[in-house]
């Protein structure tokens, strides 16, 4: 998987696989018209989803499924855009095809989507299903809980739309509340006599020394 930020690429070899895909996208899109021959089932998973703190790391394991009836040649999947919540990539991912991130929107705000083409060189049989695994870091200013998502681009739209986004929910940790001690009615009696005493106490030696 290759990424960038402000669509800078890594390396000379990433760079010429997303030019790669570029082009791929292009021709898919000006040469097949309609739908895709088949049925693309995605799916995702986040391991952790919960608890979590910034700085943890999270696995994303997002998988395509060739339902069929036929072989497809090409497709694109995309992320849901992240605003900030989560950090690039801290280790090589690993993805069936080619992979990477676009970062900043065209007013140069931090925001992130991430795409993979599952099948570039090798068409992807009915009923095969590839991967592609990589890590991000939660961020500070990631909310108390946020979704994220991967599915189909909007260009490859497959036979069935129903099963074509899969969505994670993800949790931060609660900050733990400290318990209010809880005083007993006896206890309290005993403290407001005390009080009091002291009080009565304050008023005569005060009375003393005017006197």
């Amino acid at each position: 998987m290759c990424y960038s930020t402000q669509v800078r690429v890594n390396s000379f070899s990433c760079a010429v696989r997303v030019l790669l895909v570029g082009l791929l996208a292009c021709a898919s899109t000006n040469v097949a018209a309609g739908t895709l021959p088949s049925d693309v089932a995605v799916g995702l998973t986040a391991e952790p989803d919960s608890n979590l703190r910034p700085g943890d790391e999270i696995t994303f394991a997002v998988s395509a499924t060739n339902i069929g009836p036929e072989p497809i040649q090409y497709f694109m999947l995309a992320s849901s855009l992240v605003h900030g919540e989560m950090l690039p990539y801290t280790s090589s991912p690993d993805c069936d095809g080619d992979s990477y991130a676009v970062g900043t929107d065209e007013e140069g705000h931090p925001i992130t989507e991430y795409r993979w083409t599952p099948a570039v060189d090798v068409p992807m049989a009915v009923g095969e299903t590839r991967y592609c695994r990589f890590q991000l870091v939660l961020s500070d200013t990631a909310p108390a809980s946020f979704a994220f998502s991967f599915g189909m681009a909007s260009t490859y739209p497959d036979q069935n739309p129903n099963n074509d986004t899969a969505t994670v929910r993800l949790t931060r940790a609660a900050y733990a509340s400290v318990p209010v001690p809880i005083v007993s009615r006896p206890l309290l009696i005993l403290l407001c006599a005390m009080l009091m005493c002291i009080g009565i106490t304050n008023v005569r030696a005060g009375r003393e020394r005017s006197s």
